[in-house]
């Protein structure tokens, strides 16, 4: 299951990465707020099917984009190993009205279990 699969439609999203993403991510950013909101910010090193002016070229002016989504109706959210976060697959399942979203980068372990996902904004950076 691909990650656009447990995200609300997008335009924007949709326009960039009409496939969904196939590549590594990281996820580099988990922030909690009040009223149980979450918010996950993804980094993927996967060039975009389409050029946004104001971004630059791929691969000279950036070449990652960062997605930030809202995670919506979150059952629960399991990190360890937080410092070893890194690129890796990120796994997708369905399990009734529910979607878990798992990645394991050796001793770095999330797990977000979430009804779905809404896209929130893009970036780009050079790294």
């Amino acid at each position: 299951m691909n990650l656009f699969d447990v995200v609300l439609p997008h335009p924007h999203l949709q326009a960039l990465y009409p496939e969904g993403i196939n590549g590594d991510i990281l996820i580099g950013r988990v922030e909690f707020s009040s009223g149980g909101h979450i918010f996950l910010t993804l980094h993927t090193k996967e060039r975009p099917s389409k050029e946004i002016a104001k971004w630059g070229l791929y691969g000279r002016d950036f070449n990652t984009v960062s997605i930030t989504l809202s995670v919506c109706n979150a059952e629960s959210v399991y990190i360890s190993g937080w410092y070893m976060a890194g690129f890796v697959p990120i796994d997708i399942e369905q399990q009734k009205d529910i979607c878990v979203i798992r990645q394991c980068n050796g001793g770095c372990k999330i797990e977000i279990k979430a009804e779905f996902l809404v896209f929130q904004s893009c970036s780009v950076y050079l790294s």
